[in-house]
This record gives structure tokens, C-alpha cells and sequence, in this order.
């Protein structure tokens, strides 16, 4: 069993998770997360998590936004254990911007350590991809370029002024790209976006969509 914590406000505490049965305990949001890596720095609990299996999700974007706290993803990888990167909402972290997600939680990093090279382009990317797979339990089938999986991928355009001349690919994946490089994007061998052009959806309808039902929803709660 997979136990997930949703929020900060869930108040198991570490300790009790051979109590639950789970094999391992997903922690979700800095304040949690703050309060879990401070039990381990003062060494005043045993945390069977550790030895189970234990993930953390994060959503630097949320987390700031509410002022919880800056994300210690250092003192995490320190200890061992698998973290993946993760959105929450968009009307919480303002964005579903994958690629900004990376850059801010390793610039947050480096600031907080002082040192520009305290976590990798590399361990940043592991932790968009095949962790987030791991979180979910579909390692086995998506996260990764391997025989066997899904035909899950983006392509993006090393040819755009942004990202050009290329480098390293997967510093200029972490540090550089941006939405509007994703030329491709196959989901399960379905082409979902080519060409840059988004073929599965008309976005202008799903905007107007959108636009009428806040209307609706303005109208009924009286608002403006």
C-alpha cells in the first residue's frame, strides 16, 4: 500500500508508518515536508519511511505561493530519498509551466546552499520524469525512453533563439526551454501536438469554453 499525503494539513506524523501497514509514505507540500526533515536533522525519531521507500512530491510554485516555506530538496537527496517534481493547480501556482517549475526549484537550491552546483540540470530533470512515474506507480510503463514503455515524449526545437547553439541537452532542457519550443508531443503513440499546433484539441474553443463558464459562475455567486 501507497500511503499519500495530500497536504500539509494531514497530521500523521513519520514515526506511525509501520502502524499504517503502508509500505511507504509520499509527502506532498514544504510545511510537511519542512517539519519531517527537521525530525531527521535532530535525530529525535526513528523514521521507518526511510527504510520503506519513502517519496516526497514537490510543488515549488504552491509552496511559495503560500509562504510555506522554500523547498529543502537537498537535505532530502542527502538522506536518500526519491523526490519528483510536481504542479499542484493552476489557479494555486499560477502556471502548468513544467520547465519554469525546474529552473525555479534549482535556483532555490543554489541560493539557499550558495553553491551553483548543488544539485545537477541532471537529477532536476530525473526528478520532472521517471520520479514523478515512480510517484504515481507507472515506472513501469512511462517516465523513460525504454523498450516496452508508452510512446510517451516531447520533442523540442534545439533551433529556437532561446535555445541555440546547443550545448549540454539536458541543461538546455532544465535552463533554457520554455512551452513554446515543444514542437511535439506523443502521449501512449498518439500525436498530440505537431508542428507546435496542439492537434487533438481547438484551443480557441476550450478558451471560450472557459470564458463562459466563469461568466456562469460570476453570474450565480453575484460577482462584478
Amino acid at each position: 500500500m501507497l500511503l499519500i499525503v495530500p497536504s500539509s494539513d494531514f497530521t500523521l506524523m513519520p514515526q506511525e508508518l509501520d502502524r499504517t501497514g503502508a509500505a511507504a509514505i509520499q509527502f506532498s507540500h514544504a510545511s510537511f515536508v519542512e517539519l519531517f526533515v527537521g525530525l531527521l536533522a535532530k535525530e529525535t525519531v526513528d523514521i521507518p519511511g526511510i527504510d520503506s521507500g519513502t517519496h516526497v512530491s514537490m510543488s515549488p510554485f504552491s509552496e511559495m505561493r503560500y509562504s510555506y516555506a522554500l523547498p529543502r530538496l537537498l537535505e532530502l537527496l542527502k538522506l536518500g530519498l526519491k523526490v519528483s517534481l510536481a504542479l499542484d493547480t493552476a489557479p494555486v501556482a499560477g502556471t502548468m509551466d513544467m520547465f519554469a517549475q525546474m529552473r525555479v526549484l534549482m535556483d532555490s537550491q543554489f541560493v539557499r546552499s550558495k553553491n551553483p552546483l548543488s544539485v545537477s540540470a541532471r537529477r532536476i530533470l530525473e526528478m520532472a520524469t521517471i520520479n514523478g512515474a515512480w510517484d504515481l506507480g507507472l515506472a513501469e510503463r512511462t517516465g523513460s525512453l525504454t523498450p516496452g514503455k508508452r510512446a510517451d515524449l516531447i520533442l523540442v526545437r534545439a533551433t529556437d533563439l532561446n535555445i541555440a547553439p546547443l550545448g549540454d541537452p539536458t541543461t538546455a532542457i532544465v535552463r533554457c526551454a520554455q512551452p513554446h519550443n515543444v514542437d511535439t508531443v506523443i502521449v501512449d503513440g498518439r500525436i498530440l501536438k505537431s508542428g507546435g499546433r496542439l492537434t487533438a484539441l481547438d484551443p480557441d474553443e476550450v478558451v471560450a469554453q472557459a470564458v463562459k463558464s466563469l461568466a456562469g459562475l460570476k453570474q450565480k455567486a453575484k460577482w462584478g
